[in-house]
C-alpha cells in the first residue's frame, strides 16, 4: 500500500494540496522574498496513511515554508 504524506491547507482562499519539499504557485500573498510562512488552515493531514480531518481546521497543526520569490 502506498504511504503518501501530505496536508490539505487553505492558502488565499483556495484549498491546495501541500507535500514537503515540493514548490507552489501561491496567488495573492504579499512577502518579501526569503520570508517565513505559517499555514495555519490545515484542512487534512494524511500521515502514514493515518488521516486526520479539521472541522474545518485542524487546532495545534501548522505547516511551515519559504516564500522564493513574485512574479
Amino acid at each position: 500500500m502506498l504511504q503518501m504524506n501530505y496536508a490539505i491547507a487553505e492558502i488565499s482562499g483556495k484549498q491546495i494540496w501541500v507535500e514537503k519539499g515540493k514548490f507552489y504557485d501561491i496567488n495573492k500573498i504579499k512577502l518579501e522574498v526569503g520570508s517565513k510562512i505559517t499555514l495555519n488552515r490545515i484542512l487534512l493531514i494524511n500521515e502514514k496513511n493515518n488521516i486526520s480531518l479539521g472541522k474545518p481546521y485542524l487546532e495545534k497543526k501548522k505547516g511551515n515554508g519559504n516564500y522564493f520569490t513574485a512574479f
